[in-house]
């Protein structure tokens, strides 16, 4: 009780705060669950209070709940691009593509990041649309070119087509280069050996 009345006093638009509460100082499921219904009951309106929620829920396996705390969570607060981004990935993880490329794309019209593209890039690879996968990668490059991570999609984006077909091809593949140019003109030259 005397959390509730904490989380209360500290302004319940901060969802973080009981996420985090949740995550490192109630090592209980039933009373963290208990914590964020207490502050949903006592906040209703808070969106981040719904959308954290639902992270909770998809942390604790009831992907179905936290589907409704996500879409509240829009629905309090139109331009909530995190619930949303949370939104296509759990319906991606459920094989639900299409509804998972929706959400993406909905986030994206609020805003253009690299924590929206990279999922929306991946959605793409793994699902065979390689042309995709390679413009929003490199829209994600050019917002943030110093991520490594962001170039590796890119390579495998690039060659991930190429592996597959050696694998299945009598000659082995073994080396590559491939060249990136981005969109401030620089190009990065990636080379490796692939087995």
């Amino acid at each position: 009780m005397v959390l509730c009345y904490f989380l209360l006093m500290a302004g319940c638009s901060h969802g973080y705060l009981i996420g985090w509460l949740a995550n490192i100082g109630i090592k209980r499921f039933a009373e963290a669950n208990e914590i964020y219904l207490q502050g949903i009951e006592n906040c209703p309106d808070s969106s981040d209070l719904h959308n954290n929620y639902g992270v909770f829920l998809v942390d604790t396996g009831d992907g179905e709940r936290a589907s409704i705390h996500y879409q509240h969570a829009v629905r309090l607060k139109p331009a909530h691009y995190v619930a949303m981004v949370n939104l296509g990935r759990l319906l991606r993880s459920s094989n639900d593509n299409k509804e998972a490329e929706a959400w993406y794309k909905r986030a994206l019209q609020v805003v253009r990041k690299v924590e929206i593209l990279t999922p929306l890039g991946a959605l793409y690879y793994n699902t065979g649309r390689y042309e995709e996968a390679l413009q929003v990668y490199r829209e994600a490059a050019a917002l943030q070119p110093e991520s490594a991570d962001i170039w590796l999609a890119l390579v495998r984006e690039r060659c991930g087509p190429a592996l597959a077909q050696a694998h299945k091809a009598p000659q082995p593949f073994t080396f590559s280069t491939i060249c990136i140019e981005t969109q401030s003109s620089t190009t990065l030259q990636l080379q490796y050996d692939l087995h």
